[in-house]
């Protein structure tokens, strides 16, 4: 078993020990090991996983997959699109149906992690005849 985690900033802390050794196994075996441990022994490396940050890292992580997913699947790159929009005042038009996908697909960590270096300072307004398309620019003095 791993040692005991005794600090924020240990070096030898219980999660950062026992991701190093696990991280490569499959889900099954990290669940034998888990499944394994004390009562007392799995409060302690859950309680590791938050107190060390750890859970921001794998958020961060699940967006950051999230987001490559969107730029393979729409062409859009989305902190690209941003920095055109804020910084050189370029203004976008994407179709609604895929625009609200997008929207979906990232909000649905708005809970656990900031959005804001995707869609602050943006003003999303539908445009075109039929409303069919979002055009998306800077919302002046609003971008921050």
């Amino acid at each position: 078993m791993p040692k005991r985690y005794v600090g924020k900033y240990d070096m030898k802390s219980l999660f950062k020990t026992y991701w190093a050794e696990y991280s490569v196994k499959t889900i099954e075996e990290r669940r034998e090991y888990f499944d394994a441990l004390s009562p007392l022994a799995k409060k302690e490396l859950v309680q590791s996983f938050f107190d060390e940050g750890w859970f921001a890292v794998f958020m961060q992580n699940l967006l950051d997959h999230t987001v490559d997913r969107i730029k393979r699947k729409y062409k859009i790159d989305l902190i690209d699109l941003r920095i055109k929009a804020v910084k050189h005042r370029r203004t976008f038009l994407i179709d609604k149906p895929i625009w609200d996908e997008i929207e979906s697909e990232l909000h649905q960590y708005a809970d656990r992690c900031n959005l804001d270096v995707y869609f602050g300072g943006l003003l999303v307004e539908s445009w075109g005849r039929k409303k069919q398309y979002y055009r998306i620019r800077a919302h002046h003095n609003k971008w921050r």
